[in-house]
């Protein structure tokens, strides 16, 4: 009956920190990839934005040193002694720091790139920076009120769950409000031209699984966290959700030349019926991004607009 109920508090706690080693460092692998893809783009981003995606594959970086070493520590350093795998070390708080960094830092970045699609939308983009400071706040108090509790156990935390909850309350609010306010402006944004609605529809289900995915993750954390007071399941969720939400971000970043290239068409034309906006057959052929046009419409009023997408995503 001991060892049972040893291999059950091992598998709930050793486990779930070897498991969630294992899914960051999957995902490191991936923010490596798209942090490669990323830099070797021909993109015309500002460099605030460039030094930003920097940071963000540093503080990345520094999340899965600190996730190694706490996995190292618990399975080697502490092997075959149960009692230390309560005792929180210092990397667990690292990876909390930098959890409340990422989030604020990417989300910060999502939300001026809504700023510069939309000017009005200053009401939803000061909630998102709000929840996200809050968020990184109460976080922020959660690690330090416990690194300065006399007893520096997995256990005691639970004291401290009002901070927690807090934290976690503000980040899943920010991310739902990010991707409603993202789905909303890009459907404004919808035109007639075919071509172009298919782009749009696509900006809208990354903006919808950016946030569904991490305020997902953020609920399942709150639910273990509450439901299994005397495991480390939790850790699971709460490690991969920075590393998504930074996935995220750069995924959206990369596919804009792919989205480019899909406005454009093969052949860099596109083409524009006119017999939808006013009664005439005849068609115009815009090329984008040169300076060639081939106009065969007299008079003919013509109710669209085509911006740079260079600009828009």
């Amino acid at each position: 009956m001991e060892s049972t109920l040893t291999d059950t508090l091992l598998n709930r706690t050793l486990g779930a920190l070897e498991l969630s080693t294992f899914i960051t460092s999957i995902l490191y692998g991936v923010t490596i990839l798209q942090t490669y893809i990323y830099f070797h783009q021909d993109s015309h981003d500002p460099v605030w934005l460039k030094c930003s995606i920097v940071c963000l594959w540093i503080f990345d970086t520094s999340h899965q040193a600190f996730s190694c070493h706490s996995s190292y520590t618990y399975t080697v350093t502490y092997f075959g002694n149960v009692i230390a795998l309560n005792n929180v070390i210092w990397s667990i708080y690292a990876m909390v720091y930098l959890t409340g960094l990422t989030d604020l830092l990417a989300r910060g970045i999502l939300c001026a790139r809504i700023w510069k699609f939309d000017q009005k939308a200053h009401i939803p983009v000061m909630m998102i920076m709000l929840c996200s400071v809050g968020e990184c706040a109460g976080m922020i108090a959660f690690a330090i009120k416990k690194e300065q509790s006399p007893d520096a156990q997995f256990i005691v935390a639970r004291s401290l769950s009002v901070d927690f909850y807090t934290g976690l309350g503000f980040g899943i609010v920010a991310d739902l409000v990010l991707a409603g306010t993202q789905v909303v402006i890009f459907y404004k944004q919808c035109g007639r031209i075919k071509r172009t609605k298919s782009i749009i529809h696509t900006l809208m289900l990354y903006s919808i699984n950016t946030g569904l995915v991490t305020s997902l993750c953020a609920i399942l954390e709150c639910i273990t966290w509450g439901a299994m007071p005397n495991t480390l399941v939790y850790v699971v969720f709460y490690t991969v959700t920075p590393q998504l939400l930074t996935n995220a971000l750069l995924a959206t970043l990369n596919a804009r030349q792919d989205l480019r290239d899909a406005a454009k068409g093969g052949s860099g034309l596109l083409s524009i019926p006119l017999s939808s906006i006013a009664p005439s057959s005849a068609a115009a052929v815009v090329t984008i991004g040169g300076s060639h046009r081939d106009k065969e419409v007299d008079h003919v009023p013509m109710d669209f607009k085509i911006d740079r997408m260079d600009d828009t995503f």
